[in-house]
């Protein structure tokens, strides 16, 4: 049993699907990053990204990592539990004439990250909240950052527990095996700080934090 969880894994893969996948290309294509990840992207460019590595993180279709080689990164890792979001996002690489420039790695990020080199920007775009475990996750992710670290995720609010505990609550009814979280902010700030990453950004919306790191040297 790994930290993500066999279940968990593939309860993620399954509700991240083919259809689901294709969707959100689509509508990445006719209108470009959402708010939030628009926001995270602002504070990433601003710390600086200009011929640096990246590691995409629960990367889904790697919209961040697009957008960053558009704005002068390197290349970029894309580490997903959902073969289907990798694929789309292979697609999109091939038709955006970047696939050479990104690598791809499905699994449990807590496994995989043993084979996945350290990157000069690590990214974590609405992915903390999809994985039960959260310490292992980000201590993992923090281990491969050399630079720059982002994240996104949800305000821990009674509001927000009761939106995202009625949709658990929704799956659960429809077999869906798939759950998201709201996680202690305090208590992961702290755990990257103890990583060596000190704050230099929060952005925020309704329902997300958007915090960037930098690597204390």
């Amino acid at each position: 049993m790994t930290c993500c969880g066999k279940t968990s894994c593939e309860a993620t893969a399954q509700h991240f699907g083919r259809a689901k996948a294709v969707g959100d290309l689509e509508q990445y294509r006719r209108k470009g990053p959402d708010k939030r990840t628009r926001l995270l992207l602002e504070s990433l460019t601003r710390a600086g990204v200009n011929g640096l590595s990246v590691l995409d993180v629960g990367s889904g279709l790697g919209i961040v990592s697009f957008e960053l080689l558009k704005h002068g990164a390197s290349h970029a890792v894309l580490a997903d539990a959902s073969p289907a979001y990798l694929q789309a996002a292979h697609e999109e690489a091939q038709r955006s004439g970047v696939a050479d420039r990104m690598r791809f790695t499905p699994g449990d990020f807590v496994e995989t990250s043993k084979n996945i080199a350290p990157a000069d920007v690590v990214v974590l775009d609405r992915a903390v909240c999809c994985y039960p475990a959260w310490r292992p996750f980000l201590e993992r992710a923090a281990a491969r950052c050399r630079r720059v670290f982002g994240l996104t995720y949800p305000w821990n609010r009674p509001d927000i527990q009761l939106v995202l505990g009625f949709e658990n609550l929704r799956r659960r009814w429809s077999g869906n095996a798939f759950r998201a979280f709201v996680h202690p902010p305090g208590q992961m700030d702290q755990l990257l700080r103890q990583c060596g990453l000190r704050r230099i950004s929060r952005a925020r919306t309704y329902f997300w934090h958007i915090d960037v790191y930098k690597r204390e040297m």
